[in-house]
């Protein structure tokens, strides 16, 4: 690279040497050289010599001497040979003649006036090397400077070759495009519904009010010209010198900055240019600007620049645009009416408006407000110095107090903001941003790691978004959102009431009260199956708190996870099924305790009571029960990734650490943050969805007032489940308000439909959950305070759930009456093809059959059985030891031991029935048989009793003997009964 740098530089020298100019100057230098040569006093002294070399062919080494006709050379020549000459003389006259006392003074008198002479030439040699030395610089000088210009329009080339590389690649706008886009100072963006009902325009940060410049005051045109362009009628759009000096500063890095920038510049940097720091944003404000002053006059130049730029705040806290609004916002009155030192106030704001302003945001008076004050006295003086004001105004407008000018705060008369207003223009600039980036080749990746480069985006959108005119078009239904507005404000009190809360004060250790929190609430209803939100809720009062609570809020999930991060993982691996059977008992697990700085034990509780019985997990998950949710979740972490399932189903990073896994409570909802109220509704919605979780979007479309598109929605979408696993999950859910936790919802209805929903509720009451789905749509509610410190309580003694799903239900009310299509009431969550059947047994969740058991007996188990659902991939197979999930082995030898018992019980009952029933059997075969025996000897008695009656007939009846009849067959009965 050295060698290669060297070679250009001996070609650039090269070149210059073959200019006329340096050949001129080469000769010139060569002719003084012969000059010097011929004119030395002492030639054969090598250091009187003065040669110069040349390496070129115009200029060579010379030998011969100059012939110069310089006066003192001639001077100094003549007087040595006049005093060559006389003493010559004298010598050859003293040898006739002796000298006497008058020529011996003669002689002295000459040698005194030789040395006289001699002296003055001594003296004229050192003037004439003065005059060469200077001749010399002189002519060095000359030809430094005309090689500076060679040098200099070299470089001036190749500027003007980068000058012409920065602006290439743009497109030339024509004239009449150009003064479009400069007037075009109203385009303002519009938000619309998904039917396309306007919702309202984008308000702008700078507020505007054109007006011509026949009603602006001369005092501010003056004072504008005098502090930003003195030069304003005189340029061409730009002024050079002052372009050349603000390189300069930034070239050698000055710490002072002049500017550069004429008003056609900064017209044209507002309206058609960024405001990026570039020399191609640069160029082409140069070049846009000459261009425009051919397209306009220059009072309509100035007209839009008063119209255009920033004049900071006015007294209701605005950003403002154009002078008319200063004029107004300020002073409180019109443009034309401004004062000297109003007019010099106003016109210095424009180049640092929010600091120069003297408002607040909130449209206060600043405490201090010194730099707008310096910044006007600045403004009056250069009037004064460009003598717009005579020095009697400059005193004058120098010594007033423009602070009693400034009037009051004033409340702001725009319609009241709501949370889908914020939330659509967040969402908007995010959009533009990325648009803006990416057409300049930038990812996200590298915007993210740059924070220099994402504030200047995000800038950038901003203005385009305000400035440039857009159409917005969202997901959310007009009716809907209507009404959901109208029940937020209507029955927010219903919720709960307002509450603080007392706290110790860590310095003076007193009791204080905090502020007042009002209860609040967020809710989201989205579309399954796109992912668009049709409607929200941000909170019960957006003018006391702008804070989005359904969209930025983040709360524990509490038992609204399970299904997402519990059961439906395991159901997905075939870890469980619908009929597996979980006990339902105390249990400990290792959980964090930031105090202790480790795992410690804990005993995880039901929310409700602890039933200490074995249930199928279609029971556990209806009825919530924490104790069998728990003992899943731990065999899940075993064996697969169940924080996999939560990221597909859209739980971010930011409300799910990654290491808070390992924590056993965070299966129940116990997160360090949580989701927000639309993230946990739209993980839910993608099991209404049959497994699949579709992003969910605000913005369908935005595109430019010309018709460009610059943003559609590209559905994202990821399989968080298997079709059958979600089958599963909908139909448990079914039961959730038929025979679970949310009992009596679907009552309060004025429409029925097939609905799958969850309950939640965290540690305390903090957050109170209900979301629940149709096949078509998902509404997901939440209830708290925003603070951790204030539990929701039994209010108006009606248990928190319970007010939360009525809330719910008046949301869902108002979505079917708006647009009952919408939401799916006509539809059912239909089971897909791996999908089938089966009969198990109620004991075991699984088949009967033959069962080993440890110590090496087998048990053949059997029993009632009753119908489930099941995956075709997981039927249940026969009856396993350690069917139930996460059971201790004393609970298993417990139930097997209870169950031979019991099956040895029921063989022994079995046996004896067995033999009770041959018994009575064979009972009832002698009873027959004796009957028969009884019959026919009865029938022989008969007989003989009819022989003997006859004898017997005189004679009294044998007591004794009819006695012992009767005895007899008693006895014969009472033996009978005994067998």
């Amino acid at each position: 690279m050295k060698g290669s740098n060297n070679k250009s530089n001996h070609s650039f020298i090269d070149k210059i040497k073959e200019t006329d100019t340096f050949k001129k100057v080469a000769n010139s230098l060569n002719e003084l050289n012969k000059h010097s040569e011929s004119s030395s006093t002492t030639p054969n002294d090598p250091q009187d010599e003065v040669d110069y070399h040349f390496t070129n062919d115009t200029a060579s080494p010379s030998s011969e001497k100059s012939t110069s006709s310089d006066e003192s050379l001639l001077d100094s020549s003549s007087s040595s040979e006049a005093y060559k000459s006389t003493k010559n003389g004298s010598d050859e006259d003293s040898t006739d003649k002796p000298m006497d006392e008058e020529d011996n003074r003669n002689i002295k008198d000459e040698d005194t006036q030789g040395a006289k002479e001699n002296e003055k030439s001594s003296n004229k040699g050192f003037f004439y090397y003065f005059d060469l030395v200077f001749l010399i610089t002189k002519r060095v000088i000359i030809a430094l400077f005309i090689l500076l210009i060679i040098g200099g329009a070299l470089v001036a080339g190749t500027g003007l070759g980068y000058f012409v590389s920065l602006v290439s690649g743009r497109d030339v706008p024509e004239h009449a495009e150009m003064v479009q886009s400069v007037h075009n100072i109203s385009s303002k963006s519009t938000m619309y519904y998904a039917g396309g009902e306007e919702i309202t325009e984008l308000r702008a940060d700078l507020k505007r009010t054109p007006i011509e410049l026949e009603d602006i005051s001369p005092q501010v045109l003056n004072a504008v010209i005098a502090t930003e362009d003195e030069y304003f009628y005189e340029h061409i759009g730009i002024v050079p010198k002052a372009i050349i000096r603000a390189l300069f500063q930034e070239f050698t890095s000055s710490p002072l900055s002049s500017g550069g920038s004429t008003l056609t510049q900064q017209l044209i940097k507002q309206q058609i240019l960024t405001n990026e720091v570039s020399f191609e944003r640069k160029a082409n404000e140069i070049m846009l600007s000459m261009r425009l002053e051919k397209a306009m006059e220059k009072e309509e130049i100035l007209e839009s620049y008063l119209n255009v730029s920033p004049f900071g705040r006015n007294n209701r806290g605005e950003n403002i645009a154009g002078v008319q609004e200063a004029a107004e916002g300020i002073f409180g009155v019109n443009a034309s009416e401004l004062s000297l030192p109003q007019a010099a106030f106003v016109a210095g704001l424009p180049k640092s408006p929010i600091a120069y302003s003297p408002y607040t945001q909130t449209g206060e008076i600043k405490e201090n407000f010194e730099l707008g004050i310096d910044r006007q006295q600045e403004v009056l003086y250069r009037m004064f110095r460009e003598d717009y004001i005579s020095q009697a105004e400059y005193n004058e407008a120098i010594d007033y107090d423009i602070t009693q000018d400034f009037i009051q705060r004033q409340r702001s008369e725009e319609k009241t903001l709501t949370y889908l207003y914020d939330k659509v223009e967040e969402q908007s600039r995010e959009i533009i941003s990325r648009y803006l980036y990416e057409k300049e080749g930038y990812t996200a990746e590298e915007i993210a790691a740059d924070d220099q480069l994402s504030s200047k985006f995000y800038k950038e959108a901003d203005r385009e978004m305000r400035m440039n005119g857009y159409n917005i078009h969202t997901t959310v239904d007009n009716g809907i959102q209507v009404a959901f507005d109208e029940i937020i404000a209507t029955h927010g009190e219903e919720l709960g009431f307002d509450r603080s809360y007392t706290y110790v004060d860590e310095e003076s250790g007193e009791t204080l009260e905090s502020e007042i929190y009002p209860i609040q609430n967020g809710s989201t209803l989205i579309d399954n199956k796109t992912g668009r939100i049709i409607a929200f809720v941000g909170g019960r009062d957006y003018e006391s708190s702008q804070f989005n609570m359904a969209m930025d809020a983040r709360n524990q999930p509490g038992s609204v996870i399970k299904p997402l991060l519990i059961y439906g993982p395991a159901l997905d691996n075939g870890l469980i099924t619908p009929a597996t059977i979980i006990p339902d008992t105390s249990y400990s697990v290792p959980n964090w305790d930031p105090n202790v700085g480790g795992f410690v034990d804990k005993e995880i509780t039901n929310y409700g009571t602890t039933t200490n019985r074995w249930m199928t997990a279609r029971e556990a998950l209806t009825k919530s029960q924490n104790l069998p949710a728990i003992r899943i979740h731990m065999n899940n972490r075993e064996k697969i990734d169940p924080l996999s399932y939560l990221r597909k189903a859209g739980i971010s990073q930011e409300a799910a650490l990654d290491n808070e896994i390992e924590n056993a409570s965070f299966g129940l909802g116990g997160f360090q943050t949580g989701p927000t109220v639309l993230e946990l509704t739209s993980a839910f919605a993608s099991i209404a969805n049959n497994g699949k979780h579709v992003e969910p979007f605000l913005i369908s479309k935005i595109e430019h007032l010309n018709g460009e598109i610059i943003f559609e929605h590209e559905q994202n979408e990821d399989t968080v489940f298997k079709p059958e696993t979600a089958f599963l999950l909908q139909d448990i859910l079914r039961d959730v308000n038929d025979t679970g936790t949310g009992r009596g919802t679907e009552e309060q209805l004025n429409f029925s439909a097939d609905f799958i929903a969850k309950t939640g509720t965290t540690n305390k009451y903090n957050d109170i959950w209900y979301v629940a789905s149709t096949p078509e749509v998902t509404l997901g509610s939440w209830i708290g305070y925003d603070t951790t410190q204030l539990d929701v309580e039994y209010d108006y003694g009606i248990h928190p759930s319970t007010r939360n799903r009525t809330f719910w239900s008046r949301l869902m009310n108002a979505a079917y009456e708006n647009n009952s299509t919408l939401i799916g009431a006509d539809k059912s969550f239909q089971p897909p093809t791996g999908i089938t059947e089966e009969s198990v047994l109620i004991k075991t969740g699984m088949k009967p059959g033959e069962v080993k058991i440890p110590g090496g007996a087998t048990v053949t188990i059997g029993g009632d059985t009753f119908t489930e659902y099941f995956s075709k991939e997981y039927v249940p197979g026969t009856t396993t030891y350690d069917f139930p999930i996460e059971a201790s082995d004393a609970e298993l030898k417990k139930f097997w031991s209870s169950y031979v018992q019991r099956i040895r019980d029921e063989q022994e009952a079995e046996r004896r029935a067995e033999e009770a029933a041959q018994k009575a059997q064979e009972d009832a075969e002698q009873d027959a048989s004796d009957e028969a025996e009884q019959q026919e000897t009865g029938s022989s008695e008969s007989t003989k009793s009819d022989t003997s009656s006859d004898s017997a007939k005189s004679t009294e009846p044998d007591e004794s003997n009819s006695s012992s009849s009767s005895t007899t067959s008693e006895e014969s009965s009472t033996e009978s009964d005994d067998d």
